[in-house]
């Protein structure tokens, strides 16, 4: 899209037209690009005080060009580009993300201890049969061993 804005902005200074007439009539199919492409040129031209109108525009175009709101897209985006971070942001932000890493796998090892330390003062909370049967499905049942 930027090689034929770069086409139109190259014709725009090369020749000054008093009036653009697009016609749409060879147009048989158009996406949204295409519909953006026109309403942006429309645009450009009101702008510079030319006068601008689409020939043979089907319904299904106008449509498709209706559903575009150009207003919104002069508008400043919600969540602006982030700057170019340096060497110390990106080293702090890596640091920060294994520090919350080894956080999480301290709580897990600390839950799974308090459990297992649980699990021995109170062998009877525990339901073996049921641990004993999941350990075999996960451990020999889940293996796939040839015959």
């Amino acid at each position: 899209m930027e090689s034929v804005n770069s086409k139109l902005d190259a014709f725009w200074e090369s020749s000054h037209p008093a009036e653009i007439a697009a016609d749409l009539s060879g147009v048989k199919y158009m996406d949204s690009a295409g519909a953006m492409l026109l309403l942006q040129l429309e645009e450009k031209a009101k702008d510079t005080g030319i006068s601008f109108q689409f020939l043979n525009e089907k319904e299904k175009f106008k449509g498709i060009m209706n559903l575009l709101d150009m207003k919104a897209l002069h508008l400043p985006p919600l969540i602006s580009e982030e700057e170019q971070k340096g060497f110390f942001e990106l080293f702090g932000e890596a640091a920060q993300r294994v520090y919350d890493d080894f956080i999480r796998v301290m709580t897990f090892i600390g839950e799974l201890l308090t459990a297992i330390a649980y699990s021995l003062r109170h062998p009877l909370a525990v339901r073996w049969t049921a641990v004993f049967f999941y350990m075999k499905r996960v451990g020999v049942d889940g293996l796939p061993l040839c015959p």
